[in-house]
């Protein structure tokens, strides 16, 4: 092996070595900072995205409603119209009362929401001789409880 030349540095050099020493030091702290900043970001939106899975209602009438005023929402969003875009907020205020009320047992209450989403979204047509999606002996069962 060759011997290694040992060089003096002048005390410029030396002040020059430090400064980049600290900046770098400083950009790796600041690049260790942001991946666990990242990290952690990710894991709350992970846990958020199950908490939505978890919140969607179990029973069988809520669950077909669900998925069809999902579907009446996603449309919403993904239409180029501004007056869709604009009854987006109100959806999902109704999407979220509607699960409430079908997992305190309202389900009749529940189900007006969600055919409200569903008749508001983009694409739904009307016609006046269709069923309601609510069904009558669900709306007289539970409409009006008011004991628990």
């Amino acid at each position: 092996m060759r011997p290694r030349i040992h060089v003096e540095l002048t005390p410029a050099d030396r002040k020059d070595v430090a400064t980049w020493s600290r900046r770098m030091l400083k950009t790796f702290g600041f690049v260790v900072v942001a991946f666990l900043a990242l990290s952690l970001l990710q894991q709350t939106i992970e846990q958020d995205a199950s908490a939505f899975a978890q919140a969607r209602p179990r029973t069988s009438p809520c669950m077909g409603w669900d998925d069809a005023a999902s579907d009446a929402i996603i449309r919403s969003v993904q239409s180029k119209s501004d007056s869709d875009l604009r009854q987006v907020g109100d959806a999902i205020v109704r999407m979220r009362r509607a699960r409430r009320n079908c997992e305190a047992g309202w389900v009749a209450l529940a189900c007006q929401d969600y055919q409200a989403i569903v008749q508001g979204a983009p694409g739904h047509t009307m016609q006046v001789a269709s069923p309601p999606v609510c069904p009558a002996a669900l709306a007289e069962d539970t409409t009006f409880r008011t004991q628990r």
